[in-house]
């Protein structure tokens, strides 16, 4: 019977139905893979800051220092539970060539820094989140300059001035707990020990990163000060680990926020669309259902005969746009999986996806439900007497055809039947002005970040000349 009533429903409203039915199953898929991104990010970030051993506290200093006043006061810090200090090579872009078209990277904002692989912890890992390990003549390239120079393994890469040039092969791309994000203005290149003296002796400046990891992570803040108010180095920017994290997730974190928001969106139109078919639906059948009540059947029953239709619907398609969410979790997630790689995930972890996707059922359901709750108010005798609902079309004199005066007969009919049924017509205004907001605002969001004018706002002006002065001792 239940089939029956689908098939007639169907038929007689196609377009709604099959509107309705999308709209259900991106919202499902968006919130289930906007989901599975946060949950790969929150894993993988959790297992890169584990796999590097990376630091809790970070001070950049450039200029000299005395290497043993900080290792005293650590050792006399409570809270320290080991510290480093490792050597950055800054080499200016005009004096590294990535491509073979011998253009330099002399137009670029971004700090190119060359080190060696660090002992204790701050590990820097290749793509399979390993410790790099380079020989002589090797380097292992940025992710992010992989993406940007289409380098490859084998690729060659130079280091020249007017005195000597130094040329490497690409052997690995490296993750950096520290600089692996691309809003980070600094990237890590990672080179042998040898490589590293002959950089060292005719090339760039260094610059040294002051690494500290504690006992206790909630003691971060108050570390953070001990060292400020200590007279120890400070020529430079210092971070600490929640700043890594942060800098680390978030752009896929946005992305994830904002495919969550257009699934509720979506699934905001899908109710709409919802209750306009149910009050239309209401109101064809104002006749049949009101013969219902009359021979005995009760509203709950009814009730569940219309409801049983949109139950049916809402499964089938959170389960297509769950199942869809599964075959493009990858495409999602892929910048994710690139940047910082994929940790093991758990029955939990694998499972929450599909208690998010039947949130959306659950919601479907729900709204449908209490919009039903209208045959408890349905009298059968008014029903089969005038035939249509008192909240969904309401006759008024005021409105007679015979007392138009100017207007065409057509375009005061019209006008009159959306006057007299505005709640219905204002569903499909609401519609339109969430879809105008689904394809506008992200528009909008990518013209802002592609404008040249953006970048006044990131902390660098446009400008025919970039120039950096060091503050050294």
């Amino acid at each position: 019977m239940i089939i029956k009533i689908l098939k007639k429903d169907f038929l007689r409203k196609k377009v709604i139905t099959i509107a309705v039915f999308i709209f259900i199953t991106l919202s499902a898929l968006l919130m289930a893979s906007g989901s599975n991104m946060l949950i790969d990010l929150g894993n993988s970030l959790d297992y890169l800051i584990e796999t590097s051993n990376a630091p809790h506290f970070v001070q950049y200093h450039t200029g000299e220092f005395e290497q043993v006043a900080i290792d005293d006061w650590s050792s006399n810090n409570t809270l320290v539970k080991q510290q480093q200090t490792s050597e950055m090579i800054n080499i200016e872009g005009s004096k590294v060539y990535l491509t073979n078209s011998g253009e330099s990277e002399a137009d670029t904002v971004m700090e190119m820094g060359f080190v060696k692989q660090n002992e204790h912890f701050d590990y820097l890992l290749n793509l399979n989140n390993e410790k790099i390990q380079v020989e002589n003549g090797e380097i292992a390239v940025p992710i992010f300059y992989m993406l940007k120079n289409g380098l490859k393994i084998g690729d060659q890469i130079f280091i020249k001035d007017k005195k000597q040039t130094l040329s490497f092969i690409v052997t690995d791309f490296v993750r950096d707990v520290q600089m692996n994000a691309s809003i980070v203005s600094s990237k890590r290149f990672v080179v042998s020990d040898n490589d590293f003296i002959k950089i060292k002796e005719g090339f760039g400046e260094i610059e040294y990163i002051i690494g500290f990891q504690l006992y206790d992570l909630n003691e971060i803040p108050s570390f953070s000060n001990a060292y400020s108010n200590s007279g120890l180095p400070q020529k430079g920017i210092a971070i600490d680990l929640g700043l890594l994290s942060t800098l680390n997730g978030i752009t896929d974190g946005l992305v994830a926020a904002v495919i969550i928001l257009i699934s509720l969106l979506l699934n905001l139109i899908a109710l709409l669309c919802l209750r306009f078919t149910i009050l239309a639906t209401i109101e064809e059948d104002y006749k049949e259902i009101g013969v219902m009540k009359a021979i005995g059947i009760s509203p709950k029953a009814i009730k569940r005969i219309y409801l049983s239709k949109y139950v049916f619907m809402a499964l089938i398609a959170t389960f297509v746009g769950f199942l869809a969410s599964i075959f493009l979790n990858k495409i999602f997630s892929r910048h994710i999986i690139l940047y910082i790689g994929i940790a093991p995930k758990g029955v939990i972890e694998k499972s929450l996806p599909l208690l998010v996707a039947c949130s959306i059922f659950i919601i479907v359901v729900g709204f449908c439900a209490i919009i039903l709750k209208r045959f408890n108010r349905i009298s059968a005798i008014e029903a089969i007497r005038m035939g249509n609902t008192g909240e969904t079309y309401r006759s008024t004199k005021a409105l007679a055809l015979y007392k138009r005066r100017i207007i065409n007969p057509n375009v005061f009919l019209g006008l009159r039947d959306v006057v007299l049924r505005f709640r219905l017509y204002a569903l499909l205004f609401v519609v339109f002005i969430v879809c105008t907001f689904i394809i506008i605002v992200p528009l909008n969001f990518f013209n802002t970040i592609q404008s040249p004018d953006f970048v006044r706002y990131m902390g660098m002006g446009r400008s025919d000349i970039y120039l950096r002065l060091s503050n050294q001792n």
